[in-house]
């Protein structure tokens, strides 16, 4: 079985980020749990390169998982291969801008 054409490369992207997410959820809610209360403990938790990093690749876990559902349902119920393109291209399109989007809301906020 291909790794590269089973749709197994699908899978387990789909699957790692799930994993990440988990574990990136469950990191945060311990950090925000722990902390002191008030703003300044979490503007600075928020500035830290560690959690701006945890951040910006839960994100692109968010759009990565996502990607794969929506490729999956593409796949599955646009049948017209020129239509699929132009509805993979808009998916894309519109992925990217929510990643720009997201990014600059919290780099502008931090």
């Amino acid at each position: 079985m291909s790794f590269k054409n089973s749709g197994m490369r699908a899978w387990v992207i789909q699957r790692l980020s799930a994993l990440y997410l988990l574990f990136f959820v469950v990191y945060a809610a311990y950090a925000f749990i722990t902390l002191p209360a008030g703003a300044p403990a979490l503007q600075e938790l928020m500035r830290g390169n560690f959690f701006m990093i945890a951040f910006a690749m839960a994100m692109l876990a968010i759009l990565l998982h996502g990607w794969v559902g929506i490729r999956d349902i593409i796949m599955d119920y646009v049948k017209p291969y020129s239509l699929r393109l132009i509805v993979y291209s808009l998916t894309l399109a519109y992925l990217f801008y929510l990643l720009f989007w997201w990014m600059q809301i919290y780099w502008r906020h931090t």
